[in-house]
């Protein structure tokens, strides 16, 4: 299902604060978009915190009906909302919008064009709410896509459920797999969980850790040897690396995990 979120905008020039009316400058606007982050990464409610909500990219769009500058977030999830819920995601999207992402997405396009946007334009005489449509598109949105946010949370409940369910295990969350999130986030058993279930137990953050090299990272030893077992019984690599050159190995010592170090040891002599 997809879900469409689009409020007015306001183009300023950059130096004297005024509004830009001039509408072929407006048009050229059109499609303007910010997909370095997206605004369903910070969608936090109880109305949507069970949702596989995914997208929210913030893009520019030009109304030629209504002469009018948009702010549009363009989100999937995998059915409809219901009403309550529609309206939290407009919410949160403004508040995106207005003071989160959408605050300095565009900052570094404006030094070079000169042209300042105010996506959440509030000081308007005729300002509008942002409005919802939501739409069938046919494209699949898997029911735990939102599984590595839910364990950024403590979330037990829905890993537990996704590996009833034989979930894809592997959905990312701010870089990271919902495994790599749980080791780091010391949520030993949610990451036994995730092992078992069958996530991908070498899938590395755009730094290069790997789940096993995060073990390092937690602070009960006894869990640091029980976690990275299980990442070792699956096959987890051993001689991978980070983008420092270091193996889980180097992270163990250099975390002085002597248990881990004596475990990981063992493993490359065998």
């Amino acid at each position: 299902m997809k879900i469409v979120v689009s409020g007015p905008a306001l183009a300023c020039d950059a130096q004297t604060g005024e509004a830009i009316a001039d509408t072929p400058l407006l048009q050229t606007l059109n499609g303007l978009r910010y997909d370095e982050d997206a605004c369903a990464n910070y969608l936090d409610h109880e109305l949507l915190n069970d949702i596989s909500i995914v997208g929210g990219a913030i893009q520019m769009a030009f109304d030629s009906q209504r002469s009018e500058l948009r702010v549009v977030s363009e989100y999937w999830s995998p059915a409809a909302l219901q009403s309550e819920q529609l309206q939290m995601l407009v919410d949160q999207t403004l508040e995106q919008w207005s003071d989160g992402i959408g605050e300095a997405c565009f900052d570094e396009w404006s030094l070079q064009s000169g042209i300042h946007l105010d996506l959440a334009p509030f000081a308007l005489d005729n300002y509008e709410p942002p409005v919802a449509d939501q739409v069938e598109d046919g494209r699949a949105v898997p029911r735990f896509a939102h599984l590595a946010k839910a364990v950024w949370k403590g979330r037990l409940d829905v890993v537990r459920e996704a590996v009833v369910e034989k979930a894809d295990l592997n959905a990312i969350y701010d870089g990271h797999t919902a495994l790599l999130l749980a080791i780091q986030r010391g949520e030993t058993q949610a990451a036994l969980l995730l092992i078992e279930g069958g996530a991908n137990v070498d899938h590395a953050s755009v730094l290069g850790t790997t789940p096993l090299m995060a073990c390092a990272s937690l602070k009960q030893p006894a869990d640091a040897v029980a976690v990275a077992t299980a990442l070792l019984a699956k096959g987890a690599n051993l001689e991978a690396r980070d983008m420092a050159g270091n193996t889980a190995l180097d992270e163990a010592r250099d975390n002085h995990q002597k248990e881990l170090v004596a475990l990981l040891t063992a493993q490359r002599a065998t």
